[in-house]
This record gives structure tokens, C-alpha cells and sequence, in this order.
């Protein structure tokens, strides 16, 4: 893909661009999206603090700064966070130092994230999770960096299998996630993904030519409602308020009550995150609920029923701007289009090429190879060829 267009792209469309450079990106790529020569490499070991493997990344990331440089922060782009490794899990930790030092040495002036996993003392950890405060990721993160944002790269649905059904998560816990994640000092939000697009060839293995189908955005790009609509409207009060939220420093939970059905208990389950601007008196609150069904609180002598799991937004004069749990009416969701398709199909096939001089088999010259034992596939063909017949056969 043309990534200076898609950069200038973001740039035109008043987007930010995180830039996940790896060179290990996992995304469902063959091989993690990196190269299969890379196997020729003598003595390489991936992802470790190995020489031949560190020179090659160093030199990867060197150039891809260089080349998007135009289009940092920094230089009025739009890109505002790069990206080293990714969910790397651990087990050396040179190799976890080392790419801090590359990150050092490139000197962009931007913060860097290595991402869910093991992470230098210069990068930011981050989460990736269908919720990362459920989850304690965020208890866990506030402990461990408290100097650090809490950054949420992949919210996660998820992608799709040959095989297997499409992976649907309902619009209210993905609300739900979203909003509990801003409510508790997220800084940073990220859906896995928006637009789920499409793969083409033979870059992601086992998955379909759908990416991920239950998105926000369907892989042709026609909005998935409700989900679509439900989200956008949580996004919009979240710009709408954020503010006020950037002007509060270490707002925390306060723990509600909930009735038990004689009285008020004192729960760990409902909580009120009160975000107000001290200069503008402007005020946004959030109630949550952990609970896994419906539950009655109260906050600051208002009764409040939550849903399971969900999380209500109010404003100052405490009406309500939003519930994760409740989809509006007015959101068209039979919003499929019918193509009618024009003019009649026509198909066409093409042979490969093969190339000579190998032994003729059925009137195409195959190159074969004679070896003791069953080879490698990636690292036999060094990805040039899709298949790999194997016959065996035995020594007279």
C-alpha cells in the first residue's frame, strides 16, 4: 500500500495516526508480517537481542522514520505515537532494553508505546482487551507506572475464521467497555477495529477475505447498525466533554451504594466518576456498573437502575446523556443495499508459469527435490511458491 497517501489522508481528514511499525506486527499476517527471506539469514533468532536479528530491525525502523518523518507531530503531521515490537511477551529482557535504545537514538520527540506485553522503562505499556477495567489492567497499570497514560490500543472484537461463525459482540458491551475505560482516566482509545476492510492473496493464512465483518463499519464500508450509530454517539459526548476531563487530575471512583431489596449495602460493583471543570463550573458524570444483572444506586441522593453492565453519563443539572445498555429508536438498522449486478459475469483462469529445465510430469515441468525427511514449507520456497507436492518414497 501507497502509507505517504494514507498519512496524508489522515492528515486532510483531521485524524492521528498511531504508527505501529514492529517490525513484528502479528495482525493475523503470515509470519507476523515479517519478511520469509529473513529465514536465510544465518544464525538470525526473531524477536531476541540477536545480532543479525537486531540489525536488520534497527535498519527496518530507521528507514521507515526517515520516510514518514514529513509526517510527525513534530513536523505538523499528523502521526502523534510510533510503536516498537508489539505484544511482545517476554523472556529478554536485553532485547525489551535494546529497543528503548533504538528508540533513544531516533530522537523523534514523540512517545512511543511497545504495546500489551513487556515494555522498556522509556515506552508506554498499554492494553489490549475487550475491557481493561474489568479486566485489572487499569488497578494493575496505576500501581505498577503511575507516571505513565493509560492507553487502550486494541479494543478488541474480533476477526474471522474459515469454518468458524462470524464473531458478533453486542453494541452495549462495546459501549459499555469504551465508556468505562474513559470514565476511570483513559487518555487513549483505540477500536480493534473500526473498519474490519478486507485481505486479498495470501498474506493472512486462515482468515476470511472479511477481516472482521462485525465492526463499526462493515468490510464494504456500509455502517453496521446499531452499532455504528451507538458508538458515534458515545464518541461525540466524549469530544464533546473532553475538556472538562482534561481539566481534572486523578479523579477516582467512588464506591455507590445499591439496594439490596431492604436497604441500601455498600457494593464494589457501582461506581461514580465526577469530572468537573473548576473554571467553567461545566460537569460530566459517569455511573458504572460491574454487576452482572440489574441493579438499583444512588448517587449524591439520585436513584439511579443500571443495567448489567453498563454505564450511564450525565451532566451537571444530572440529565442523561447517554446509557451504554439502551440503543435508540431512531437508529435505522435495515439499512442493507441490494446491487443489482448489470451485466452477466465472465471468468477467466491463467496457469502459472513453471520454470525449466525439471522433470516433465503430466506435461509441466515440476522442480523436485530428493531429501531425507519433510522440509519446511516457508523456508524451502521462500514464499515464491503456494504448494508444495510431497511423495514419498523409499530406497532400493
Amino acid at each position: 500500500g501507497n502509507l505517504a497517501l494514507f498519512l496524508q489522508k489522515a492528515a486532510d481528514n483531521g485524524l492521528f495516526v498511531n504508527l505501529r511499525l514492529g517490525p513484528y506486527i502479528s495482525g493475523e499476517w503470515a509470519y507476523g508480517g515479517l519478511p520469509v527471506w529473513l529465514n536465510q539469514v544465518p544464525g538470525i533468532n526473531y524477536r531476541a537481542y540477536n545480532v543479525p536479528w537486531m540489525t536488520r530491525m534497527r535498519k527496518f525502523i530507521t528507514d521507515m522514520v526517515d520516510y514518514t518523518r514529513p509526517y510527525l507531530a513534530t513536523n505538523g503531521g499528523p502521526i502523534i505515537i510510533a510503536q516498537i515490537e508489539n505484544e511482545y511477551p517476554g523472556g529478554d529482557q536485553r532485547y525489551v532494553d535494546w529497543c528503548g535504545q533504538v528508540v533513544d537514538d531516533l530522537a523523534l520527540s514523540i512517545p512511543w508505546i511497545m504495546c500489551n506485553g513487556a515494555s522498556a522503562n522509556n515506552t508506554i505499556e498499554t492494553c489490549n482487551s475487550c475491557n481493561c477495567v474489568d479486566d485489572g489492567w487499569v488497578s494493575g497499570h496505576l500501581r505498577s507506572r503511575p507516571h505513565q497514560p493509560m492507553m487502550f490500543t486494541e479494543n478488541e472484537g474480533w476477526f474471522q475464521t474459515w469454518g468458524l461463525a462470524n464473531t458478533i459482540r453486542t453494541p452495549q458491551d462495546l459501549a459499555y467497555s469504551v465508556a468505562e475505560w474513559f470514565a476511570a482516566g483513559g487518555s487513549y482509545h483505540s477500536y480493534y477495529m473500526w473498519f474490519g476492510g478486507n485481505n486479498y492473496g495470501l498474506t493472512s493464512g486462515a482468515i476470511t477475505t472479511m477481516y472482521a465483518d462485525d465492526c463499526p463499519l462493515h468490510a464494504d464500508g456500509t455502517p453496521n447498525e446499531p452499532k455504528y450509530s451507538h458508538l458515534a454517539q458515545l464518541q461525540s459526548i466524549i469530544i464533546k466533554y473532553a475538556h472538562v476531563m482534561l481539566s481534572c487530575n486523578n479523579v477516582t471512583g467512588i464506591s455507590l451504594p445499591w439496594w439490596d431489596g431492604s436497604g441500601w449495602a455498600r457494593g464494589t460493583q457501582q461506581w461514580a466518576y465526577d469530572y468537573k471543570d473548576a473554571t467553567s463550573g461545566e460537569e460530566i458524570i459517569f455511573i458504572t456498573s460491574q454487576a452482572t444483572q440489574s441493579v438499583k444506586t444512588q448517587y449524591n441522593h439520585v436513584n439511579i437502575t443500571l443495567a448489567a453492565w453498563s454505564v450511564q453519563i450525565f451532566d451537571s443539572n444530572f440529565n442523561l446523556l447517554y446509557d451504554t445498555a439502551t440503543i435508540s429508536n431512531k437508529i435505522i438498522v435495515n439499512n442493507t443495499k441490494v446491487v443489482p449486478v448489470i451485466s452477466s459475469l465472465s471468468f477467466r483462469s491463467w496457469s502459472e508459469p513453471l520454470r525449466q529445465p525439471h522433470p516433465i510430469v503430466h506435461d509441466r515441468a515440476i522442480p523436485t527435490v530428493a531429501h531425507a525427511g519433510p522440509l519446511e514449507q516457508l523456508n524451502f520456497t521462500n514464499r515464491r511458491d503456494c504448494y508444495i507436492k510431497r511423495k514419498e518414497g523409499r530406497k532400493k
